[in-house]
């Protein structure tokens, strides 16, 4: 008799086993780490060795030296190509022009200018001279890296000839072999000697880069620093308040001088811009110019053919001009690098204002116009008190009537009663801010007016020039997004990507994950503006990169926010593409080709498997952890895996199998043990099945695999129906038979192959049994055909008087005569 096991030697034996594992991922990690150090060891060893040439052997002198001319003469082709060297030596000079140009423009604005945004413009040419100074770098580093090897592999080719020189000399060999290898010799010295002037050339091109690199790099620190002074000067007065008389003498003369001098000024440096950039403003207005007729094409087909489209469409299309300007001006900043900002953003501007307030107005409805045309009128002001720089004391002046006058509409736009009504139904839509922005507006406007007219103009115009900067690109960005959105959404409806089931069907899906893209898109774009604007963006980015690339450190453990963050967003995307690609094959591709049943899941199951799996490892490898140590980890944990972790393993495995050999596929009816229903999904470790009760029930697919399984749709969806019935004794059998097999005439569900039958089984208690057997391809409504035929039996039986019976039992009481002695 076995004994039952005690707790204590569960508890015995749970030590041992947990012992036992403890000990076996020692000894894989020690044998790992043994392994490896001897692998190091012995490749040290043998790597001088293997880099000791080998002397041409003398038997293959003919058939070396072919091979030898042959390497030589693709060195000499590589070195004929001159295409990267002769750019660079053009646009060296160039670029170096450029350099002493910009150079002393940025010594004039550091001496005199107190304006920020003259020193990010800077700031900004000079990011794009650099950008073009190191891709130049980037090429010539191509070139002596192909050289250096090329140089290597001649230096091994030089040296087997020479060995085998020796040896041709030892062995007396023929003159015309000493000869041969001499002209070898010879040839791959005159290539070596090409390849190091070439080499030579591109290196001294290099260090001219390199040194005007460095002289970029010395300007930009210095404009740093001065914006470091200015903005450290935010807080000191440097002008007087405006109520001093003093501030009171503004000179016409010198006002009218200093704006001719800027004017002219401004003049050469846009007569420059449109010299270097005519083509491309040509091609850009060409392609404005077809943008608002494809536009306007498309609003007269539309109109003219009655189609009903998204409201959103249809409101982009109303305003074609409008709209094609307003996407033209998108790439302005990646089509023209080095446009100068200071003068050409405030042109754009003006032109972009009229289509954006035409644009806007549309979506904000009647409560929140006002405010659009609000900012519209306050950026013509900012224009015009541009204009006023030479006259100070107007120019301050008019900056505080203008902050005055943005609080004072801000205020009624909020406190109005009306308006508060139309506000909170406006929010309650998702369309105003909260009431807290507009108290923040207030009160950021009342300082920066104050600060102006203390004297500390630097801050004032700061604040204030930045709170409407930051509302004018909210507006911009707004009428942008719902220009995009709208044209997306058109696009939806038209060819080509009406063509795809996938955007048919699934139109609604995209539609609101790309309005989702652009607002989340438009919202990070305005962010980055709004600390560009209140000189926020460097401290800001200097934070976050200190606070991602501070790493913690114990012992050879070194980690970071950023490693992490990489390996989060790593994973992220290689689920988001194992999904994307899942919804692709699904809808597009595999409806288009014909596959056995389950085929298709299968494949798009592996292929997420597969992808998740490359993502994860690209993961590992962006949180910066070494693979040489993640092997010798992942196979200490492979065995503990194997002991504490068999079942999860198994039901992978199960998994792989149910995919590979397909016994079950989704959509198939099984039952096990007490579970029948529909299987909905074949999962990585568990499958689900839907009972058809509703219940769902999650079945670990190692039990799919090693339990007896009955599977009633594996090969096809039919199935056969078999029903009972019992008639009166007395009743014609032929009969009964004839009117079993009528009662399926007609029934659209029932097949004629296999033929139905029907059959005299037993003669019971009570009855006569029969039983009727059909087959139908409708697996999924077998009990209500059987239902149906029940009832047409029933009735046929009934219209033939012939008795169903019910269960009869005889019971026969027998008296026994009673004994008198008893």
């Amino acid at each position: 008799m076995a004994q039952s096991s005690t707790p204590l030697s569960c508890f015995v034996r749970a030590l041992c086993l947990h012992g036992c594992i403890f000990c076996l991922l020692i000894c894989s990690v020690v044998g790992a780490q043994e392994s490896t150090e001897k692998n190091t060891s012995s490749t040290e060893k043998s790597a001088p060795a293997g880099d000791r040439p080998e002397p041409i052997p003398l038997s293959e002198i003919a058939t070396e030296t072919e091979t030898t001319r042959t390497l030589l003469r693709s060195l000499e082709r590589s070195l004929r190509e001159k295409a990267v060297v002769t750019d660079v030596q053009q646009q060296l000079p160039l670029l170096q022009a450029k350099f002493e140009k910009h150079n002393v423009r940025t010594r004039s604005t550091l001496e005199g200018s107190d304006d920020l945004e003259s020193l990010h413009e800077l700031a900004a040419k000079w990011h794009t001279i650099a950008t073009e100074v190191n891709a130049r770098k980037a090429r010539l580093s191509k070139r002596v890296t192909l050289f250096g090897g090329q140089l290597k592999e001649s230096s091994k080719l030089n040296k087997r000839w020479k060995l085998a020189l020796e040896e041709a000399r030892k062995s007396a060999e023929p003159a015309a072999i000493l000869k041969t290898i001499d002209n070898n010799l010879d040839d791959i010295k005159n290539t070596r000697t090409a390849i190091k002037e070439r080499r030579a050339a591109i290196l001294l091109l290099q260090s001219e880069l390199a040194q005007l690199d460095s002289k970029i790099d010395i300007a930009l620190e210095s404009i740093d620093d001065r914006r470091g002074e200015l903005v450290g000067q935010l807080f000191v007065r440097g002008e007087a308040p405006l109520w001093s008389l003093g501030d009171r003498s503004d000179s016409v003369e010198t006002a009218v001088t200093e704006f001719n001098s800027a004017y002219e000024e401004d003049r050469q440096r846009l007569g420059s811009f449109w010299l270097g950039q005519q083509s491309k403003i040509i091609l850009h207005l060409i392609c404005l110019a077809l943008l608002a007729v494809l536009l306007r094409v498309a609003k007269r087909r539309v109109r003219a053919a009655g189609e009903e489209y998204h409201r959103e469409s249809l409101e982009v299309l109303d305003h074609p001009y409008s709209t094609a300007i307003l996407l033209s001006l998108v790439p302005v900043n990646w089509v023209y690098p080095s446009v100068p900002t200071a003068i050409v953003e405030p042109m754009l501007g003006a032109v972009a204002l009229l289509p954006t307030v035409i644009v806007a107005r549309d979506y904000l409805g009647k409560t929140l116009r006002p405010l659009l045309y609000a900012l519209a009128i306050f950026y013509l002001v900012d224009l015009f008190i541009a204009l006023l720089e030479p006259l100070p004391y107007f120019s301050r002046l008019l900056f505080v009537l203008k902050m005055a006058a943005l609080v004072g509409f801000v205020s009624w736009l909020v406190w109005q009663p009306e308006k508060q009504r139309q506000l909170a139904a406006a929010a309650a839509e998702g369309v105003a801010e909260h009431s807290m922005i507009a108290r923040c507006a207030i009160v950021a406007c009342l300082t920066a007016a104050l600060l102006e007219a203390s004297g500390y103009s630097s801050l004032g115009r700061l604040i204030g020039q930045g709170v409407l900067y930051s509302a004018y690109a909210a507006m911009l960005l707004y009428a942008v997004a719902r220009v995009l959105y709208g044209l997306f959404v058109f696009a939806l409806q038209r060819q080509p990507l009406n063509f795809f089931s996938s955007v048919r069907r699934h139109s609604a899906l995209f539609e609101r994950r790309i309005g989702s893209l652009l607002k989340w898109g438009g919202v990070g774009v305005w962010i980055w503006i709004t600390l560009n604007v209140f000189e926020l963006r460097q401290l800001v980015w200097n934070a976050v990169s200190a606070v991602f690339g501070a790493r913690l450190s114990r012992g050879e453990l070194s980690i970071s926010l950023g490693d992490i963050g990489a390996f989060a967003l790593t994973v992220w995307a290689a689920f988001f593409l194992a999904g994307a690609l899942r919804f692709v094959l699904n809808e597009e591709v595999f409806p288009r080709i014909r596959m056995g049943r389950g085929v298709p899941y299968a494949i798009t199951t592996l292929t997420s498997y597969g992808i998740l799996l490359l993502g994860f490892f690209f993961a590992v490898a962006a949180a910066g952890v070494d693979f040489n140590r993640f092997t010798i980890l992942a196979g200490a944990f492979g065995v503990g895996i194997g002991f504490g972790l068999q079942n999860i393993v198994n039901n992978f495995v199960s998994g792989l199998i149910l995919l590979f050999e397909r016994p079950i596929q989704v959509g198939d009816t099984l039952q096990m043990a007490d579970v029948a229903g529909e299987v909905r999904r074949i999962g990585i470790r568990a499958s689900v099945v839907r009972t058809f009760q509703g219940a769902e029930v999650i079945v670990p697919n190692g039990d799919l695999i090693s339990q007896q399984v009955v599977n009633w749709t594996l090969v096809d969806r039919n199935r056969r129906i078999d029903i009972k019935v019992g008639v009166a004794y007395g009743s014609d059998l032929k009969q009964v038979i004839q009117i079993l097999l009528g009662s399926l005439e007609g029934h659209s569900d029932v097949l004629s192959y296999p033929e139905p039958q029907a059959f005299f089984t037993a003669f019971g208690d009570s009855s006569l049994d029969f039983e009727l057997r059909f087959w139908t391809n409708r697996f999924e409504r077998w009990l209500p055909i059987r239902s149906d035929v029940s009832i047409a039996i029933n009735d046929a039986l009934a219209a033939a008087e012939i008795t169903i019976p019910f269960p009869q039992r005889d019971v026969h009481l027998q008296t026994l005569p009673v004994d008198p002695t008893s």
